[in-house]
């Protein structure tokens, strides 16, 4: 591909960049402090920001054309992700849009599609994801969730763990099994859409080491779901899942994430001091900065060529797991380097101690760099640990 920046290129970044400005005063009002909005925004504020984006067209462009997709060349695709991350855009429904979404595109029934996805589009439906379990996180294939068939209905029962964003959701898609496995751990494995309001479903929150509520356990007990919610065909799970976790690997990355993080560094390192010179002017701090920033410059190169060959068939598909590894490794590096620079700062937290003890609160931006660091130790496991996309590289892509 040609990695090439276009006047087409310039031209739509700085109409990306004034449009992603004028949603955010529209939904948010003007000169708003988006950290405080990530901390106070409620379903409501999310449902108006998610339909905002939809109406720019800066939701749901990856998705074909006659479902809201925009048809982008891969650079569009990354420039608008940078813009977003550039103006500390509030979250949406990353997995309905990212994971749902494309599913459902490819694989569902059109009475599905004409259910699902303009409640995705809308936010007026929030989703969860029950793939991994007690025994089955990296390894999908040993998922025991079991499915029975009962006339026009599925009768579920099992766990589902780490299961991110279960306490908010309305709708699971999850991976379950309805047949012996015959001999393959693959077969038999099968996709259902069900309701989290459905009797018998009950999820228990897992609090996070950075003392976060994301994810949760959810228990399935019998739960009664109609076969017209299952994904294709029964059995072929996990062929439909392949793509899913694909579509996963890519976005758990999270190279525009990583920028922000860059940026958060930079801006730790330009504030804090060693004697009477700001970090950013120390030789080793200097180093290890351009080090990253060299390395996120190759990621952001490797990004454009994974969403080039995703929208090519004949394209080198082993770029997507080398994405995830380099992705999720270069995220947890630069929250480990911000998180020295902000030093003992870091280990502050506001209002402790007591009287005139008390701490005044840390700046935002070293808050963010500990919480940062905490969460990120999980990106190396989320959507299938570093040692699995290693194992596909080698199995897979090197025939090893």
């Amino acid at each position: 591909m040609d990695f090439e920046i276009s006047s087409a290129d310039v031209e739509f970044r700085s109409t990306v960049a004034r449009r992603i400005s004028n949603v955010i005063d529209e939904v948010f009002g003007a000169g708003v402090d988006l950290q405080q909005v990530l901390h106070t925004a409620d379903r409501q504020m999310m449902r108006r920001w998610t339909q905002a984006l939809d109406r720019a067209g800066y939701l749901v462009h990856r998705w074909p054309r006659e479902w809201g997709g925009m048809g982008w060349p891969p650079s569009w695709v990354k420039i608008l992700e940078e813009e977003l991350s550039a103006a500390n855009a509030p979250p949406t429904d990353g997995i309905g849009i990212g994971f749902v979404g494309p599913l459902l595109c490819k694989f569902g029934s059109a009475e599905q599609k004409q259910r699902y996805l303009p409640r995705i589009r809308s936010a007026e439906e929030l989703w969860c994801q029950g793939f991994s379990e007690a025994n089955a996180g990296s390894d999908t294939m040993s998922i025991r969730t079991f499915a029975a068939r009962d006339g026009n209905y599925f009768i579920v029962n099992g766990q589902k763990l780490w299961t991110s964003n279960a306490h908010v959701a309305d709708m699971m898609f999850a991976l379950v099994r309805t047949a012996g496995q015959g001999g393959r751990r693959m077969q038999g494995l099968t996709f259902l859409l069900l309701s989290m309001r459905s009797k018998g479903v009950s999820v228990r929150p897992v609090i996070l080491i950075d003392g976060g509520h994301r994810v949760n356990e959810v228990t399935l007990e019998n739960v009664r779901v109609p076969v017209e919610n299952m994904i294709g065909e029964e059995g072929k799970g996990w062929a439909y899942a392949q793509s899913l976790l694909a579509d996963e690997r890519t976005i758990v990355a999270g190279v525009g994430l990583s920028r922000l993080y860059l940026n958060n560094l930079r801006r730790i390192l330009t504030l804090e001091h060693a004697g009477a010179q700001p970090l950013i002017h120390d030789p080793g701090f200097r180093e290890r900065l351009t080090r990253l920033e060299v390395e996120l410059e190759a990621l952001e190169f490797l990004e454009l060529r994974t969403l080039d060959a995703k929208s090519n068939a004949a394209g080198p598909q082993m770029l997507t797991p080398i994405l995830k590894l380099r992705g999720t490794e270069f995220l947890q590096r630069v929250t480990q380097l911000t998180l020295e620079a902000a030093g003992e700062a870091a280990l502050e937290m506001p209002g402790t101690g007591s009287g005139s003890d008390r701490l005044p609160p840390p700046p935002p931006s070293v808050t963010w760099a500990t919480a940062s660091h905490l969460y990120g130790r999980a990106a190396t496991i989320l959507g299938g640990t570093s040692e699995i996309q290693r194992n596909i590289i080698a199995g897979v892509g090197l025939r090893m």
